[in-house]
Order: structure tokens, then sequence, then C-alpha cells
């Protein structure tokens, strides 16, 4: 599975200002480093994360302005 830094994930091209089915290339991202950005479209408010043996889903909450996760097993 590729895994992308926040960095590279955040260089991704979209398309603008569209809901499209090409903004959700992949589904899901994986990075290998919790998300510290602020996502800015409905795509990369998902994000799933693996370091080592763990795994974590994050959810951007749009009201709190926080990341939430859970721990997957």
């Amino acid at each position: 599975m590729n895994q992308l830094t926040e960095q590279q994930f955040q260089e991704e091209k979209f398309i603008p200002g569209q809901d499209h089915w090409l903004n959700f290339v992949g589904f899901i991202r994986t990075l290998n480093e919790v998300p510290s950005y602020t996502p800015r479209q409905i795509s990369q408010q998902f994000i799933l994360v693996t370091n080592g043996g763990s795994s974590r889903a994050y959810i951007y909450d749009t009201i709190g302005q926080a990341w939430k996760y859970t721990t997957l097993t």
C-alpha cells in the first residue's frame, strides 16, 4: 500500500470547486503520520494512519475543528 506523508497529501491535485468522484480517487487516503492540517475538501476529512503495527481512522470534526480518531484492529 502506498502511504503518503502529510505534505505529499496536501500537494495532491483535485478538481477545484466540484464534488466530483475524481476528488475521491483512492477513496480514503493512507498516511504514515497523524494529520495536523485543516482540511479544505470533504475528501481530505477522512484519513487512515498506519504507523508500525497500529492503525487508526481519523475524521475531521468541522464543528469542533479538531481531528477525532478510533483505533482499528
